[in-house]
């Protein structure tokens, strides 16, 4: 198990983007534990790109790796905030924000949205 856990450990902390998709690509496996790996990784990546693929593929999740994100939930929230600004993933990034309690989130979208809306009526 010791090669599987310095895989893991080089895929988190590696300056090669490309591990990303590796991570990704890892929630495909049916194995609860390598899933487990993968996200835990995925968290420890500091680009946004990480956090927005992983709402890309919400709906591969299973409960016990959302369960996983929650712990680091806070990790998720510019790909929530964005993803809710518009584009096709607004359902998904609303039951992401859901599942994870990130209330937060769609506070700073609807926070940030009536700043804009104000703005354009010319009441700011």
């Amino acid at each position: 198990m010791q090669g599987l856990n310095l895989t893991f450990e080089i895929l988190s902390t590696t300056r090669n983007e490309a591990a990303v998709d590796v991570l990704i690509a890892a929630l495909d496996d049916s194995n609860a534990e390598t899933r487990r790996r993968a996200l835990s990784a995925l968290v420890r990546r500091e680009e946004p790109r990480a956090s927005e693929l992983v709402l890309a593929n919400w709906n591969k999740l299973q409960p016990d790796d959302v369960r996983v994100l929650r712990i680091e939930k806070s990790w998720m929230t510019q790909a929530i905030v964005s993803a809710l600004g518009g584009g096709d993933n607004t359902s998904v990034a609303i039951e992401a924000a859901q599942s994870l309690a990130l209330t937060e989130a769609c506070l700073l979208y609807t926070s940030d949205a009536a700043d804009d809306l104000y703005t354009v009526l010319g009441a700011g």
